[in-house]
């Protein structure tokens, strides 16, 4: 997908489906299947997002990085990333601690508990990504545009 339509598209596609799964796991009461195969099913689809995902990124991040220090630049932008992904665990279980979110609601007559909240506003974030993204030109498009290749 990123050799062929490129990592702009691909990281809108990523974005879209990362929402729509996370707001899939509210329905997982209406799946005719069983919960547990419902869940395990939306779980296998979000780690092949996330592998499209990360191919992605790392083609934009390898495209970008000078030639000069780049394993310095590498683990900069690892340690970054993976510094993101704490931060957002960290606020996300501190939400939580302080019980910020109620702790039962209804959602087309199934309970929904305070997580199912979190996923809510999760996806909702990550849709509005979409519209970032949208702004963001891409960098190998660009790049390689003006190179002729």
């Amino acid at each position: 997908m990123v050799d062929h339509l490129g990592s702009k598209y691909a990281f809108l596609f990523c974005h879209l489906a990362f929402g729509l799964i996370l707001f899939l796991f509210l329905y997982r009461d209406f799946f005719p299947i069983a919960t547990g195969a419902t869940l395990g099913i939306l779980s296998m689809a979000f780690g092949f997002v996330q592998a499209v995902s990360s191919i992605a990124m790392m083609t934009e991040i390898l495209y970008l990085i000078p030639v000069e220090n780049k394993s310095f630049s590498t683990g900069l932008w690892l340690t970054l990333y993976q510094g993101g992904i704490g931060l957002s665990g960290l606020i996300s279980s501190k939400v939580l601690d302080l019980k910020i979110l109620t702790d039962s609601w209804v959602f087309m007559g199934n309970q929904m508990t305070h997580y199912d909240s979190l996923l809510l506003i999760l996806g909702a974030m990550v849709m509005l990504m979409v519209v970032t993204l949208g702004l963001v030109p891409s960098v190998l498009g660009t790049s390689q545009s003006h190179q002729g290749t």
